[in-house]
């Protein structure tokens, strides 16, 4: 149950018209979970659902170019992802909740939280590799705090499918697996 939509926009981005980026954060949220969505429902949708989107600018404390925070807020849990440009032409994941990375977004990217521990990626990687599906870069995000759980980011040159991911999942020390499809 989504409760809010937090957008907030830093950097020269916070120069800019910013609506046309709210919707299109609006279509990617919804699309994934209900179909027909397009550039004109997707506020709809929000309102109709009763989901509070709210959206901020500043051009202070901004390390990048410019930087995209999105924060979903639901009954249960929040999450959070940041985007960044860190120079001209060069998109990067640079944050997921407390986890600071720096990957390419992709086409086809798993984003697979697991406790630290040696011979995690390797697991990982043979269950992709048996799949027949080549890692083209791959990035493991240790947490800000004490919290034993890293995230491993992974693009892949191909989908990944429900069987892989649920192979995945039955590793011992792989919380959850989750692969995001990406619209050029």
């Amino acid at each position: 149950n989504l409760k809010s939509i937090s957008i907030e926009v830093k950097g020269s981005l916070a120069d800019l018209d910013i609506s046309p980026l709210q919707i299109a954060i609006l279509k990617g949220i919804f699309s994934s979970v209900t179909e027909g969505v397009n550039y004109v429902n997707a506020p709809v949708i929000a309102k109709q659902r009763g989901i509070n989107v709210v959206t901020s600018k500043s051009q202070k404390d901004c390390t990048y170019i410019g930087s995209i925070t999105v924060k979903l807020l639901t009954d249960e849990d929040e999450q959070t992802v940041t985007g960044a440009l860190i120079a001209e032409h060069m998109p990067r994941i640079v944050a997921i909740n407390e986890h600071k990375m720096s990957i390419e977004p992709d086409e086809h990217m798993l984003i697979i939280p697991h406790v630290n521990q040696p011979g995690m990626i390797a697991k990982v990687a043979t269950v992709i590799g048996k799949d027949n599906v080549n890692i083209s870069r791959m990035h493991v995000a240790k947490n800000t705090n004490e919290d034993p759980i890293s995230i491993m980011l992974i693009n892949t040159d191909s989908k990944v499918e429900g069987d892989t991911l649920k192979e995945i999942t039955q590793i011992d020390g792989i919380k959850d697996a989750k692969y995001i499809h990406l619209d050029a």
